[in-house]
């Protein structure tokens, strides 16, 4: 009985091994469908991968850090993945849809991106309207420091903000 149970397991773990080596597609398919529905068995499952085999989670872990670290954009396409999904946002856009110019369209500041840290420099990822998350049409490149000051504040807000400061300095000059 318990010899017939082996061959028996034998043969499935072969025909297992068999089909995911003739299918790789539709076991990622699966396996993403399966992490849509099940989220919190998924992240289970994932760190106990992790757990029992650190070796292959660091490996994996670094070709991905280094496909991150070979595009800009990449690692900006992944991050905005992360937030949009944490944020329960829109998500449709594709890394070429990413396109870092050489100055900041709104703030006319060289961007480059260095090491990383992250500088007033650095190309950031803006949603145009925040509430309609990233989508084509809604997104745009510009430096930090540009998508730090427009922040979480409506174009009313940013106008007064302006506004505030030209009269504060034209009161400032008055004395001087």
């Amino acid at each position: 009985m318990i010899l017939a149970l082996d061959k028996k397991r034998e043969v499935w773990r072969k025909n297992s091994k068999t089909y995911r080596d003739n299918h790789p597609d539709r076991i990622v398919e699966s396996r993403k469908l399966y992490h849509k529905k099940h989220p919190e068995a998924a992240s289970v499952t994932s760190k106990l991968w992790r757990e029992r085999y650190p070796s292959k989670a660091k490996e994996r872990s670094d070709r991905f850090n280094k496909k991150v670290q070979l595009s800009p954009e990449m690692g900006m396409f992944y991050s905005a993945k992360r937030r949009a999904k944490a944020k329960g946002l829109p998500f449709s856009i594709e890394v070429s849809d990413i396109v870092i110019p050489d100055f900041c369209p709104a703030v006319g500041i060289p961007i480059y991106k260095q090491g990383k840290h992250t500088t007033s420099n650095s190309p950031s990822l803006d949603r145009i309207t925040p509430a309609l998350g990233y989508v084509k049409g809604n997104i745009v490149v510009v430096s930090y420091m540009a998508n730090t000051m427009k922040s979480n504040a409506t174009l009313e807000q940013m106008e007064m903000l302006v506004g505030f400061y030209r009269n504060l300095i034209e009161q400032k000059e008055e004395i001087y």
